[in-house]
Order: structure tokens, then C-alpha cells, then sequence
């Protein structure tokens, strides 16, 4: 699972950059509660978190690789408010496991990777599951726009468009990742929910063409959302042939 894990933790991983702090965020979190629980503690503690957190935050712009990071020593100091003394002998003890690529005079180029590598199975089912169940939350909520936005009262009348009126009905009967309460069920299976909220757009799409009104802004946006959110939605697959 390492090179997995280290894909999206990467810009390479098909996620919006935006959305990659978050990832590494929790990958530097999982880092924190096991090394407190081999016992790590006081200022080597506090300086796994500084590093840790500057390299969740770090673009990719300023990295070689998923794991890279820069910094001084001077703002690691600063950052656990402790002297020079003090802070190298802390370090020197840290730094065993962080592995350092370049020291000079005060910059450090280090890698993380031994830390998050380590449990890398484990904390590559936590990132993917945290993935699934954000990304189905998100995507609920653009079905629930999507249903609600056509209400009975606008639904037309007209005979011409029974055929589209009757295909909206059977499309929401049919409805099953896209409901609350089968949450779990669209977290499994998110291939299946970008299936169902794509039949309800067209179902909605051709309602709307067919009564004569322009496209919403909540169907535009929708469409544009779309390609990056299938992407998305068949990533686990795709790193699942990682080898």
C-alpha cells in the first residue's frame, strides 16, 4: 500500500490541490496518536507536530515528492519555544526517524516518509474511507438539489411531455445510493451513486429542455462538477491496480 498511500497524498492522486492539505492532515494526525502511544512525549513530541504540520500545508510547487519538506532549524526552535541547546539534542533524537536528505547550516531538507510509510495498509484504509464518505456527502447533497428543484408545482402539464414527466417518476422511485439512509451502501459502491445522480440529471435535463426553459445554473453547475467528480469517484479502483 505505500506507493497507493503515497499517490494520493500526491497531486498525482486526482484530488483538487485544495483538497490535498486535509489528506495529509489526517495522515500527520495518525502519525501523532501512534508515536504518543510508543511513548513520545514533551518537546520531540512537539516538534513532530511542527514538522508534521508544515509538511501537511506545504504546496507542491516547494516539494520534490509527496513527502518532502523544508525548513530551519531556527523556526523549529522558535516553534516549541526552546533554546539552541536544548532544541539540538531534542532533534538529534527525532531526527532518527525523520530521514534527512540535505543539512546545511541551519535548513534542513528532510522526507516524512519513514513516518507515514510505517503504517501505511492501515492509514491508507483510514484516508479512503474518510475520502468515500466525504465525497458521497457531497454529492447527496447535488441529488437532494437536484430532486428538489423540480417540485410538483413546476413540474408541466402539457400532454407532450408525459413521457419525460413519467420517466422522472421512475427515476425516483428507483432511487437508492442517493437516499440518506442507504449512506453506507454509497460509500462502498461510489461508482454506483455517480450511475444513479446521473440518470437523475438527464431525467431532469430532459424535463427542462422539453418544457421550453433554459438550462439552470444549478444543472450548469452540476455538468461541470461532473467529469472531475467521476474521476474521483473511480480513483480507489484505479490505485487498487498500483502495483
Amino acid at each position: 500500500m505505500e506507493k497507493q498511500l503515497a499517490i494520493i497524498l500526491g497531486e498525482e492522486g486526482g484530488f483538487p490541490v485544495s483538497n490535498l492539505a486535509p489528506l495529509r492532515m489526517m495522515a500527520s494526525l495518525d502519525v501523532m496518536y501512534r508515536s504518543v502511544l510508543a511513548g513520545l512525549a514533551g518537546v520531540q513530541l512537539d516538534m513532530l507536530q511542527a514538522i508534521l504540520t508544515k509538511w501537511s500545508m506545504t504546496p507542491a510547487y516547494e516539494r520534490a515528492d509527496s513527502y518532502q519538506l523544508v525548513f530551519s532549524l531556527s523556526w523549529l526552535y522558535a516553534c516549541v519555544c526552546v533554546d539552541e541547546d536544548e532544541g539540538e539534542e531534542a532533534f538529534s533524537e527525532l531526527s532518527s526517524s525523520l530521514r534527512i536528505e540535505h543539512l546545511l547550516d541551519d535548513m534542513v531538507v528532510g522526507s516524512v516518509e519513514h513516518w507515514i510509510s510505517r503504517y501505511a495498509d492501515a492509514l491508507y484504509k483510514k484516508i479512503d474511507l474518510f475520502w468515500r464518505a466525504d465525497h458521497v456527502s457531497l454529492r447527496m447533497d447535488h441529488a437532494e438539489e437536484i430532486v428538489g428543484s423540480l417540485n410538483e408545482q413546476d413540474r408541466p402539464t402539457d400532454d407532450r411531455l408525459a413521457i419525460a414527466s413519467n420517466r422522472w417518476n421512475e427515476v425516483l422511485e428507483r432511487r437508492f445510493f442517493t437516499l440518506p439512509e442507504n449512506f453506507h451502501a454509497a460509500v462502498q459502491s461510489p461508482s454506483d451513486l455517480e450511475a444513479e445522480i446521473s440518470e437523475l440529471s438527464r431525467a431532469y435535463d430532459d424535463m427542462q429542455i422539453l418544457s421550453g426553459r433554459s438550462e439552470s445554473p444549478l444543472v450548469q453547475d452540476f455538468v461541470r462538477l461532473d467529469s472531475a467528480m467521476v474521476l474521483r469517484a473511480h480513483r480507489a479502483s484505479t490505485l487498487a491496480e498500483v502495483t
